[in-house]
Protein backbone atom coordinates (compact mmCIF):
# COMPACT_ATOMS: atom_id res chain seq x y z
CA UNK A 1 0.00 0.00 0.00
CA UNK A 2 2.79 2.42 1.03
CA UNK A 3 4.58 1.50 -2.39
CA UNK A 4 1.32 2.43 -4.34
CA UNK A 5 0.76 5.45 -2.38
CA UNK A 6 4.94 6.35 -3.37
CA UNK A 7 4.17 5.85 -7.08
CA UNK A 8 1.58 7.68 -6.97
CA UNK A 9 2.62 10.80 -5.70
CA UNK A 10 5.58 10.44 -7.60
CA UNK A 11 3.56 10.63 -11.04
CA UNK A 12 1.73 13.82 -9.43
CA UNK A 13 4.72 15.66 -8.87
CA UNK A 14 5.74 14.73 -12.73
CA UNK A 15 2.43 15.91 -14.41
CA UNK A 16 2.94 19.25 -11.95
CA UNK A 17 6.19 19.59 -13.37
CA UNK A 18 5.59 19.00 -17.16
CA UNK A 19 2.50 21.37 -16.71
CA UNK A 20 4.35 24.31 -15.32
CA UNK A 21 7.00 23.87 -18.31
CA UNK A 22 4.81 26.03 -20.92
CA UNK A 23 4.40 28.43 -18.26
CA UNK A 24 8.47 28.78 -18.04
CA UNK A 25 8.43 28.74 -21.43
CA UNK A 26 6.43 31.35 -22.24
CA UNK A 27 8.37 33.86 -19.34
CA UNK A 28 11.51 33.12 -21.45
CA UNK A 29 10.05 34.07 -24.42
CA UNK A 30 8.14 36.74 -22.91
CA UNK A 31 11.99 38.30 -22.45
CA UNK A 32 12.43 38.43 -26.16
CA UNK A 33 10.45 41.16 -27.22
CA UNK A 34 11.86 43.44 -24.40
CA UNK A 35 14.89 42.02 -25.89
CA UNK A 36 14.69 43.52 -29.49
CA UNK A 37 12.72 46.38 -27.93
CA UNK A 38 16.39 47.24 -26.55
CA UNK A 39 17.76 46.37 -29.66
CA UNK A 40 16.32 48.42 -31.94
CA UNK A 41 16.73 50.90 -29.78
CA UNK A 42 20.51 50.80 -30.15
CA UNK A 43 19.96 50.22 -34.16
CA UNK A 44 17.74 53.89 -34.32
CA UNK A 45 20.51 55.66 -32.44
CA UNK A 46 22.82 53.97 -34.75
CA UNK A 47 21.39 55.31 -37.42
CA UNK A 48 20.76 58.38 -35.74
CA UNK A 49 24.87 58.68 -35.95
CA UNK A 50 24.40 59.85 -39.71
CA UNK A 51 22.01 62.04 -39.32
CA UNK A 52 18.97 59.96 -39.99
CA UNK A 53 16.91 59.96 -36.57
CA UNK A 54 16.74 61.29 -33.46
CA UNK A 55 16.27 60.78 -30.31
CA UNK A 56 14.69 63.09 -27.58
CA UNK A 57 16.09 61.11 -24.74
CA UNK A 58 19.67 62.09 -25.94
CA UNK A 59 21.69 61.33 -22.28
CA UNK A 60 21.65 62.65 -19.03
CA UNK A 61 23.85 65.38 -17.28
CA UNK A 62 27.04 63.96 -16.09
CA UNK A 63 29.79 66.21 -14.12
CA UNK A 64 33.07 64.11 -15.50
CA UNK A 65 31.61 65.11 -19.35
CA UNK A 66 34.76 66.86 -20.72
CA UNK A 67 34.15 69.64 -22.61
CA UNK A 68 37.99 71.37 -24.29
CA UNK A 69 39.77 69.68 -22.03
CA UNK A 70 37.53 71.28 -18.83
CA UNK A 71 35.73 68.97 -16.42
CA UNK A 72 32.08 70.11 -15.88
CA UNK A 73 31.67 69.05 -12.68
CA UNK A 74 34.88 71.39 -11.87
CA UNK A 75 32.81 73.91 -12.84
CA UNK A 76 30.43 76.65 -11.24
CA UNK A 77 27.20 77.95 -12.80
CA UNK A 78 28.45 80.45 -13.79
CA UNK A 79 31.61 79.83 -15.26
CA UNK A 80 29.84 76.67 -17.55
CA UNK A 81 27.81 79.37 -18.90
CA UNK A 82 30.70 81.31 -19.95
CA UNK A 83 32.57 78.24 -21.26
CA UNK A 84 29.56 77.35 -23.42
CA UNK A 85 29.15 80.56 -24.50
CA UNK A 86 32.89 80.89 -25.24
CA UNK A 87 32.20 77.29 -26.87
CA UNK A 88 29.31 78.17 -29.13
CA UNK A 89 31.39 81.51 -30.22
CA UNK A 90 34.27 79.38 -31.79
CA UNK A 91 31.90 77.25 -33.61
CA UNK A 92 30.08 80.11 -35.38
CA UNK A 93 33.15 81.70 -36.23
CA UNK A 94 34.07 78.50 -37.86
CA UNK A 95 30.61 77.88 -39.61
CA UNK A 96 30.35 81.52 -41.07
CA UNK A 97 34.11 80.94 -42.65
CA UNK A 98 33.23 77.56 -44.12
CA UNK A 99 29.69 78.70 -45.31
CA UNK A 100 31.92 82.22 -47.11
CA UNK A 101 34.09 79.60 -48.67
CA UNK A 102 31.88 77.78 -50.31
CA UNK A 103 30.07 81.01 -51.78
CA UNK A 104 33.17 82.28 -53.15
CA UNK A 105 34.02 78.86 -54.84
CA UNK A 106 30.74 79.06 -56.40
CA UNK A 107 31.09 82.52 -56.92
CA UNK A 108 34.18 81.84 -59.18
CA UNK A 109 32.38 78.83 -60.52
CA UNK A 110 29.44 81.59 -61.99
CA UNK A 111 31.82 83.84 -63.05
CA UNK A 112 34.04 81.34 -64.93
CA UNK A 113 30.94 80.00 -66.85
CA UNK A 114 30.02 83.65 -67.62
CA UNK A 115 33.14 84.54 -69.26
CA UNK A 116 33.29 81.31 -71.14
CA UNK A 117 29.70 82.10 -72.64
CA UNK A 118 30.94 85.97 -73.17
CA UNK A 119 34.37 85.03 -74.59
CA UNK A 120 32.38 82.59 -77.49
CA UNK A 121 29.63 84.91 -78.07
CA UNK A 122 32.83 87.61 -78.76
CA UNK A 123 34.29 84.88 -81.33
CA UNK A 124 31.02 85.33 -83.45
CA UNK A 125 31.77 89.64 -83.88
CA UNK A 126 34.12 91.53 -85.23
CA UNK A 127 37.58 91.81 -84.11
CA UNK A 128 36.99 95.71 -83.93
CA UNK A 129 33.74 95.01 -81.87
CA UNK A 130 35.00 92.64 -79.84
CA UNK A 131 38.11 94.70 -78.51
CA UNK A 132 35.59 97.52 -77.94
CA UNK A 133 33.17 95.66 -75.88
CA UNK A 134 36.24 93.72 -73.97
CA UNK A 135 37.63 97.30 -73.54
CA UNK A 136 34.11 98.56 -71.81
CA UNK A 137 33.93 95.79 -69.56
CA UNK A 138 37.07 96.57 -68.03
CA UNK A 139 36.50 99.86 -67.32
CA UNK A 140 33.52 99.89 -64.91
CA UNK A 141 32.37 102.99 -63.62
CA UNK A 142 32.52 104.54 -60.06
CA UNK A 143 29.14 103.88 -60.12
CA UNK A 144 29.12 99.85 -60.91
CA UNK A 145 32.17 99.98 -58.35
CA UNK A 146 29.82 101.56 -55.60
CA UNK A 147 27.39 98.75 -56.56
CA UNK A 148 29.41 95.82 -56.27
CA UNK A 149 30.99 97.10 -52.80
CA UNK A 150 27.41 96.92 -51.54
CA UNK A 151 26.53 93.67 -52.99
CA UNK A 152 29.29 92.42 -50.38
CA UNK A 153 28.07 93.96 -47.70
CA UNK A 154 25.05 92.50 -48.17
CA UNK A 155 26.26 89.45 -49.16
CA UNK A 156 28.38 89.63 -45.94
CA UNK A 157 25.86 90.34 -43.48
CA UNK A 158 23.46 87.16 -44.86
CA UNK A 159 26.16 85.22 -44.69
CA UNK A 160 26.44 86.42 -40.74
CA UNK A 161 22.75 85.98 -39.94
CA UNK A 162 23.08 82.37 -41.56
CA UNK A 163 24.94 81.44 -38.78
CA UNK A 164 24.85 83.53 -35.72
CA UNK A 165 20.79 84.26 -36.36
CA UNK A 166 20.42 80.60 -35.81
CA UNK A 167 22.23 80.92 -32.40
CA UNK A 168 21.35 84.20 -31.23
CA UNK A 169 17.39 83.28 -31.22
CA UNK A 170 17.61 79.93 -29.61
CA UNK A 171 17.71 79.89 -25.93
CA UNK A 172 19.96 77.20 -24.73
CA UNK A 173 19.45 74.51 -22.18
CA UNK A 174 21.43 75.62 -18.96
CA UNK A 175 23.67 72.63 -18.86
CA UNK A 176 24.69 69.95 -21.60
CA UNK A 177 24.00 65.87 -21.73
CA UNK A 178 26.36 62.91 -22.01
CA UNK A 179 25.35 59.53 -24.21
CA UNK A 180 28.38 56.98 -24.61
CA UNK A 181 30.80 59.19 -26.23
CA UNK A 182 28.26 62.09 -27.68
CA UNK A 183 27.58 65.04 -25.84
CA UNK A 184 24.64 66.93 -26.64
CA UNK A 185 24.15 70.53 -26.39
CA UNK A 186 19.90 71.21 -27.21
CA UNK A 187 18.61 74.78 -28.02
CA UNK A 188 15.21 75.99 -28.31
CA UNK A 189 13.82 78.42 -30.52
CA UNK A 190 10.70 79.82 -31.89
CA UNK A 191 9.58 78.08 -35.77
CA UNK A 192 8.22 75.46 -37.42
CA UNK A 193 10.04 72.80 -40.08
CA UNK A 194 10.05 75.51 -43.07
CA UNK A 195 11.92 77.80 -40.47
CA UNK A 196 14.68 74.72 -40.06
CA UNK A 197 14.68 74.31 -43.52
CA UNK A 198 15.27 77.78 -44.54
CA UNK A 199 18.31 77.82 -42.17
CA UNK A 200 19.58 74.09 -43.41
CA UNK A 201 19.40 76.16 -47.21
CA UNK A 202 21.15 79.27 -45.63
CA UNK A 203 24.14 77.08 -44.53
CA UNK A 204 23.97 75.21 -48.02
CA UNK A 205 25.86 72.19 -47.04
CA UNK A 206 28.01 69.96 -49.54
CA UNK A 207 26.68 66.40 -50.58
CA UNK A 208 23.01 66.97 -50.00
CA UNK A 209 20.79 64.07 -49.63
CA UNK A 210 17.12 62.98 -48.18
CA UNK A 211 15.64 60.39 -46.41
CA UNK A 212 12.10 59.35 -45.52
CA UNK A 213 10.40 56.96 -42.84
CA UNK A 214 8.71 58.11 -39.34
CA UNK A 215 10.97 61.16 -39.83
CA UNK A 216 12.06 62.69 -42.84
CA UNK A 217 14.46 65.28 -43.91
CA UNK A 218 17.78 66.23 -45.82
CA UNK A 219 21.62 65.59 -44.47
CA UNK A 220 24.80 67.30 -46.08
CA UNK A 221 28.15 68.10 -44.85
CA UNK A 222 30.12 71.55 -44.02
CA UNK A 223 33.33 71.24 -43.14
CA UNK A 224 33.70 67.97 -40.67
CA UNK A 225 30.49 69.35 -39.74
CA UNK A 226 27.13 67.05 -40.52
CA UNK A 227 24.08 69.19 -40.60
CA UNK A 228 20.81 67.67 -40.78
CA UNK A 229 16.39 69.12 -40.77
CA UNK A 230 14.09 66.92 -39.70
CA UNK A 231 10.61 66.75 -39.74
CA UNK A 232 10.06 65.73 -36.29
CA UNK A 233 12.07 63.91 -33.54
CA UNK A 234 11.29 60.55 -31.85
CA UNK A 235 9.46 60.52 -28.49
CA UNK A 236 6.14 61.90 -27.30
CA UNK A 237 7.21 65.52 -27.91
CA UNK A 238 7.88 65.45 -31.68
CA UNK A 239 9.46 68.96 -32.61
CA UNK A 240 11.73 69.97 -36.01
CA UNK A 241 15.08 69.76 -35.53
CA UNK A 242 18.22 71.36 -37.48
CA UNK A 243 21.71 69.24 -35.76
CA UNK A 244 24.93 70.22 -36.43
CA UNK A 245 26.88 67.18 -35.44
CA UNK A 246 31.25 67.55 -34.74
CA UNK A 247 33.75 64.97 -34.34
CA UNK A 248 36.47 65.67 -31.68
CA UNK A 249 39.90 64.60 -31.79
CA UNK A 250 39.58 63.11 -28.35
CA UNK A 251 37.02 60.77 -29.90
CA UNK A 252 33.68 62.37 -28.79
CA UNK A 253 31.08 64.02 -30.90
CA UNK A 254 29.81 67.22 -30.56
CA UNK A 255 25.69 67.39 -31.09
CA UNK A 256 23.78 70.90 -30.98
CA UNK A 257 20.28 70.43 -31.88
CA UNK A 258 17.92 73.18 -32.41
CA UNK A 259 14.24 72.13 -31.78
CA UNK A 260 11.22 74.83 -33.26
CA UNK A 261 8.37 74.78 -31.06
CA UNK A 262 5.76 76.48 -32.69
CA UNK A 263 3.30 74.15 -34.56
CA UNK A 264 3.29 74.01 -38.21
Amino acid sequence: MWARFLILALASALLIVTSAEPGLSGRKTGLKPVLDKTLSTETVRDVGENGTNDDDDDGVYDPDTVVEGIRLGDLSPKELYLLLDDVDNAIVSELDILVLKKQLEERAASAATSRSAEDSAATSRSAEDSAATSRQAERPSAHQDDEAGSTRKKRWGRLASAVRGIFRGSRRAPRPTRSGTRVTREYNRRGNYQDAQRHFDRLNPRDQSSFQGQISGRSGRLGNHRVTVRDGSSGANSRPTLEIRTPRPDGTTYVRKFRYNDPQ
